[in-house]
């Protein structure tokens, strides 16, 4: 977030909390869009607001917007795919006396009948409501505008993806910046960096499925390990950057087929494919030898999904492992112990 404070400077900055949020409507009124990571320091003043049983994103992210830290917001956004999400916009409504909270509500099924209409609806909702915040009209072409300058900061992830085989935790540290920083900074900055070269074939292939990478440093640990991260599902990581706005349709059309087309995600029951199938296609494209499914403590969205995610990998015969994560700087001993055990179970067959 420090990163985010300097270059909030005579900026008018708007948070939004992951995932899904369209950060293009935020850029095309004016504003810098800022996403909510969490923290992975001691407990602040979320705790006071949410049982101990909440996940730590949300209490995390509750600590950061509360207590000072993102004081240079002038409002958030809060994505309303759980119930615990839809708390964090209820709280920050009695908290941030003033501010610009705003509720995005995506359908929860992404294919059923009328789902487009709906969604179509529900972001023209929230492009009115950032407008009336603005103060100005967000213009197609502005909004044109920054549909492609992210198609082209996706574009960057895409071409650095190579990076999360070779050096996993500076990748993911990368897709973190492209939620952090200005878009064009991020463009400017991603365009030094060298097109990775392609991993030698050594390690053992996994898949990682989850909403985000915790601890801190786990993509480090898993390869010090011997895995090598193929691919993801990740909210920080593929379902960042796998699919583009579509530039030559009507800009709010394009956000609504966006939600619809992009990454199987927990918190919708459907959308263009159902999780499980999508991790088992996931595995067999990229030749995984195993799936990692990181699990968020507490979160109930990824906790009701997994054990079907379990079932189908089973099924088809994908040796799949399951560690429950939280926002802690780094991995525990007993969790690298156990992440040892099913790589060493999938090197000796």
């Amino acid at each position: 977030m420090d990163a985010a404070r300097k270059r909030a400077s005579g900026r008018r900055a708007i948070g939004m909390l992951i995932p899904d949020v369209p950060a293009e409507l935020i850029h095309a009124a004016g504003f810098y869009p800022v996403g909510v990571l969490g923290h992975r320091g001691s407990p602040g003043s979320g705790r006071e607001h949410f049982q101990s049983f909440t996940c730590s994103y949300s209490r995390s992210s509750l600590d950061l917007l509360l207590d000072g830290s993102m004081s240079f917001l002038e409002g958030v956004i809060t994505p309303f795919v759980c119930d615990t999400t839809r708390a964090v916009d209820v709280v920050l409504r009695h908290q941030m006396k003033g501010a610009f909270v705003e509720c995005y509500r995506p359908l929860k099924s992404l294919n059923g009948r009328g789902a487009k209409k709906y969604i179509l609806g529900e972001i023209k909702r929230l492009k009115e409501n950032i407008e009336k915040h603005a103060g100005a009209e967000i213009k197609p072409g502005s909004l044109k505008k920054s549909i492609a300058l992210y198609n082209r900061a996706r574009g960057e992830l895409r071409r650095l993806s190579p990076m999360r085989e070779t050096d996993p935790g500076s990748f993911y540290n990368v897709c973190r910046a492209f939620l952090v920083l200005p878009v064009e900074e991020f463009i400017a900055l991603a365009e030094k960096v060298k097109t990775p070269i392609k991993a030698k074939e050594n390690g053992i292939p996994i898949v990682i499925g989850g909403k985000t990478l915790e601890p801190g440093n786990l993509a480090k640990s898993l390869a010090d390990m011997g895995a090598r991260i193929v691919a993801d599902d990740l909210i920080t990581g593929a379902r960042l950057f796998e699919v583009d706005l579509d530039e030559d349709i009507d800009p709010i059309e394009a956000m609504s087929d966006r939600q619809i087309r992009n990454i199987p995600y927990a918190g919708f029951c459907q959308g263009s494919e159902d999780r499980p199938d999508y991790l088992v296609r996931l595995a067999r494209e990229n030749k995984a030898a195993g799936v990692i499914l990181a699990v968020q403590k507490f979160c109930e969205t990824f906790e009701i999904d997994t054990p079907e995610v379990r079932e189908r990998l089973k099924k088809e015969g994908i040796p799949t492992f399951m560690i429950e994560t939280d926002f802690e700087p780094e991995v525990s001993g007993a969790m690298k112990t156990r992440i040892e055990a099913f790589l060493e179970m999938i090197k000796n067959g």
